[in-house]
């Protein structure tokens, strides 16, 4: 019977070296790999998205540039304080 558990307590170090190797192998290599993949996308992304919004900021600005002047009263305010509004909050990207 020793012998029986001598070996099964041997199986349960094992397993419990493997799980702590497991463990140190994805915080050691998988995890910084993951992690850096990670913090590229989101700068390749922050810097498309600053681009976008900039473009998209100056056509706001050329079109309210662009508003015919024979355009009066509330409608061309609103417009022009709609305008002014979305303008800025492409700042905030």
């Amino acid at each position: 019977m020793s012998v029986v558990m001598d070996f099964l307590l041997r199986k349960e170090d094992m397993k419990a070296i493997k799980k702590e190797l497991d463990k140190l192998l994805v915080i050691t290599d998988h995890a910084p790999r993951k992690k850096s993949k990670r913090r590229a996308i989101v700068s390749t992304y922050d810097i498309e998205i600053e681009e976008t919004a900039t473009t998209a900021k100056a056509a706001i600005t050329a079109i309210s540039g662009q508003i015919d002047t024979a355009i009066k009263g509330k409608f061309r305010t609103k417009v022009e304080t709609v305008l002014e509004n979305n303008s800025t909050k492409y700042d905030d990207l």
